[in-house]
């Protein structure tokens, strides 16, 4: 088994024990459950990631745990896991507590979020999906235009492309030979424990509030 594979593993047993921690919080929780809102539950969580994911990308401390994700230059079921830890806590618990507040009952959030990160996964894979079902969901040929080491990151969305779509920053434009992965200049460690403490050093050497790209 391969570095790179290794990490991956390592990444994706922290995700299923945050998950975990944050179904037991749930379970707890009185419930009930409707289709309907389990639906709109996972809109609204797309969206709320959406809206995360867009900072993660322009706020430079941000922007140093998630370049870990896009560390990949390769993907596959298990890159979807490949998150610093503290990317996996925001992005698993903040989304569930705030549909919480807003009133949604804790197994219809589960089971949006169940859903939610089966997309997710979905979308790492090398997987042939008719490009018409991009106007509305996001398919895994639009989310490796995503992962692209361009400098000019599109297609921000999980599950559905709309959120995209209507800020502009939706592109089909990707090609299988097109490099994933981050630039030269933006290389990470290759242990864990390495990553881990990567985005804290780098951010002491940034002067910058905001990350701009078009």
């Amino acid at each position: 088994m391969d570095k790179a594979r290794r990490l991956d593993l390592i990444y994706f047993f922290w995700a299923i024990f945050i998950s975990g921690c944050v179904t037991l919080i749930g379970n707890a929780l009185p419930t009930s459950f409707s289709l309907a809102r389990s639906l709109l539950a996972l809109v609204a969580m797309d969206g709320i990631i959406y809206t995360a994911h867009l900072f993660f990308h322009r706020v430079p401390f941000l922007w140093e745990l998630h370049k870990i994700h896009h560390s990949s230059e390769k993907l596959s079921a298990l890159s979807t896991f490949r998150s610093h830890l503290i990317s996996q806590v925001l992005m698993k618990f903040f989304p569930s507590v705030f549909l919480l507040a807003l009133g949604f009952q804790w197994r219809e959030v589960f089971w949006a979020g169940l859903f939610f990160n089966s997309f997710a996964v979905l979308n790492h894979i090398d997987a042939q999906i008719p490009l018409t079902i991009g106007w509305v969901f996001i398919t895994p040929d639009l989310h490796r235009r995503h992962h692209m080491n361009s400098g000019n990151p599109k297609n921000f969305g999980t599950v559905f492309s709309f959120w995209d779509r209507f800020l502009g920053y939706l592109d089909s434009g990707f090609k299988q030979e097109q490099k994933l992965g981050l630039s030269d200049s933006e290389k990470i460690p290759e242990t864990w424990s390495e990553q881990f403490l990567s985005p804290f050093n780098n951010s002491l050497r940034s002067t910058s509030l905001f990350r701009h790209f078009s």
